[in-house]
């Protein structure tokens, strides 16, 4: 049996040559790793670096917001200097139809002293008023929730209108012995609440060393 391969002629079987014999042109490509399989992902595949997504910047940050710093109280000042002569509280009454409760201070300084705004405000009352003589009352505006006024009585002239704008320390008037008096003197009263409130001791708003 004469059996022929690539162009040469063998006369027994057995001495074909197995492939890939020496004289074979063939190529063989080995592939190593496992077979890949549809639908599943190759180790190739998960060796690969993911592209890379740039990291989503926030908007331009906006600086936080700082507490506003509360206004400061102001600090409020005696009328006018002199000695404290009647404070805030019981008294025996100076005078027959003063009271024996007194809702103020009384300052003994000569007849016309100049008084002076306790603090800012606006005037709110000028002129007679039974027991002080003639006055002067000034509106403080709000203070820790709270109207605030302030009287200044027995005064023997004054130099402000209704409605007037006060700074603190502007003279509103001069000192006198008007009214219930017992002599020269000027008698301060601090209210909370509306118009004619309620009389506390203006040691709460003015501090002074008795």
């Amino acid at each position: 049996m004469i059996t022929e391969l690539d162009g040469q002629v063998f006369e027994m079987e057995e001495e074909v040559p197995e492939r890939p014999h020496p004289n074979c042109r063939c190529t063989v490509e080995i592939i190593e790793g496992e077979i890949e399989t549809e639908g599943e992902e190759s180790q190739d595949d998960k060796d690969k670096i993911p592209p890379r997504v740039p990291t989503p910047q926030p908007p331009n940050p906006q600086p936080t917001p700082q507490p506003k710093t509360p206004p400061q109280t102001q600090k409020w000042i005696m009328p006018c200097q002199g000695r404290i002569s009647s404070g805030y509280g019981k008294r025996k009454p100076p005078v027959p139809g003063a009271s024996a409760w007194h809702n103020g201070w009384d300052i003994e300084v000569p007849i016309g002293t100049p008084v002076k705004a306790i603090a800012d405000g606006k005037v709110i009352a000028t002129g007679a008023a039974k027991g002080y003589g003639y006055w002067v009352a000034i509106d403080h505006g709000i203070i820790n929730g709270i109207q605030v006024t302030s009287e200044y009585g027995h005064i023997s002239s004054w130099n402000v209108r209704y409605g007037q704008i006060m700074k603190q320390g502007d003279i509103i008037a001069k000192s006198g012995n008007a009214g219930y008096s017992s002599g020269p003197h000027l008698h301060i009263t601090v209210r909370e609440g509306a118009f004619q409130g309620k009389a506390v001791d203006p040691s709460k708003y003015i501090k002074v060393n008795f």
